[in-house]
């Protein structure tokens, strides 16, 4: 399983997924076909600044965790 910070639909692009991973990098990807995503799917997108405010967000929907498995993808856990 990929293991990434938070995933997102796009509103803008709904065939993609936005996938932040561990490091902190942004990566789109295809929706369809339905499968476990790769690393080697992942395409980077290059931002001016990944310390994005929380409100950045609210173009995307965030994906649930229980359907992220279904991606092969894995939240990691937070810190405490």
């Amino acid at each position: 399983m990929l293991k990434v910070k938070n995933a997102y639909y796009c509103r803008q692009l709904p065939t993609k997924l936005l996938i932040i991973l561990e490091d902190g990098n942004h990566y789109l990807t295809n929706v369809h076909p339905f499968r476990h995503i790769t690393q080697a799917e992942l395409t980077p997108i290059p931002l001016y600044d990944t310390r994005r405010p929380e409100r950045f967000y609210d173009e995307y929907d965030c994906i649930p965790d229980y359907i992220l498995p279904f991606y092969g993808l894995q939240v990691k856990e937070a810190q405490q």
